[in-house]
């Protein structure tokens, strides 16, 4: 079960209308930077030794990835 199927299961009222709408603006706001992560580690594995900068960014979009999963899991 999605994050987001639990964020809505079993809240009622309004609070569960903005956690469905939060957790959607958050699902969505992760797609890209996983797409962005992943080509970026497909186009490392090409090279034997990513370059320092690769490496930064697939780390810095593993944090954002990291506490966006947070928040949803915090709004279940």
């Amino acid at each position: 079960m999605s994050v987001l199927s639990r964020c809505s299961i079993g809240q009622s009222g309004s609070r569960g209308l903005a956690c469905t709408k939060n957790a959607r603006k958050l699902t969505t706001l992760s797609k890209p930077l996983k797409d962005e992560q992943r080509d970026l580690l497909l186009a490392a594995e090409q090279n034997t030794i990513p370059s320092a900068s690769t490496i930064q960014r697939v780390a810095m979009l593993e944090l954002n990835i990291a506490a966006i999963e947070n928040t949803l899991a915090d709004e279940k």
